[in-house]
């Protein structure tokens, strides 16, 4: 795991492979340990991002309430802080599938796909068969 440091907080990372940029987000009570299996199966051909979020897992605390915006500003700033300047592939589990779709409203330029699983846009499908390409990244 890397720890990158955002404007407020510490942001744990696991960060496996090289190639274009997969990013997987976590649902809640969880951690990036619930892709492990992902990241060893994709790793070998892509670099895959799997952070635990603010308030999860190694990453630090903030007080207050923390909202779908600042979890995808702090993807953001993992991005920036990591020197991911080409658009990644997003995918995300429950309420990372939110997190993912505030992301794709905020940052559709940093975007070349978007995937959510088990949350109320995809349904109960694989992840893998919810994949959307952002086009053109316009917007």
């Amino acid at each position: 795991m890397k720890t990158v440091r955002l404007r407020d907080i510490d942001l744990a990372v696991s960060d496996q492979g090289s190639g274009r940029p997969l990013v997987l987000v976590h649902g809640f009570p969880l951690t990036h340990a619930i892709w492990d299996e992902q990241v060893r199966a994709l790793a070998p051909g892509r670099r895959v991002l799997a952070p635990d979020l603010r308030g999860f897992g190694q990453s630090g605390v903030t007080p207050g309430r923390v909202t779908m915006d600042q979890f995808a500003h702090d993807l953001a700033a993992m991005l920036d802080a990591l020197e991911v300047a080409e658009p990644v592939v997003l995918a995300g589990l429950s309420m990372g599938g939110y997190i993912a779709m505030r992301f794709f409203e905020l940052y559709r330029r940093r975007l070349g796909g978007l995937g959510n699983q088990s949350d109320p846009v995809s349904g109960w499908g694989g992840w893998l068969d919810d994949l959307w390409l952002a086009g053109d990244g316009a917007g």
